[in-house]
């Protein structure tokens, strides 16, 4: 028990590394489109969540971030940009 407890601890830990912060580029679209498109995607995946019948949380969360970066990158063609 005292292993599984550890094993969530490093991995709630880990979580809460940060990663450099991700930016969007589009060759065509400008600030105003990524919002608009954002919360499009943002929706569409929270919509999608609660289909799945997830609860809100940390999971959904992630969820719903994963499912709104892959909208912008396959829907509407927004790429990282590097700093």
């Amino acid at each position: 028990m005292k292993i599984v407890a550890l094993i969530f601890v490093a991995f709630l830990i880990s979580a809460c590394a940060s990663p450099s912060p991700r930016f969007y580029m589009h060759p065509t679209k400008n600030d105003q489109d990524f919002e608009r498109d954002k919360y499009d995607c943002m929706r569409s995946a929270e919509q999608q969540a609660e289909k799945l019948g997830m609860e809100p949380g940390v999971f959904w969360m992630y969820f719903v971030q994963y499912e709104a970066d892959k909208c912008l990158r396959l829907k509407y063609g927004w790429q990282y940009g590097a700093e």
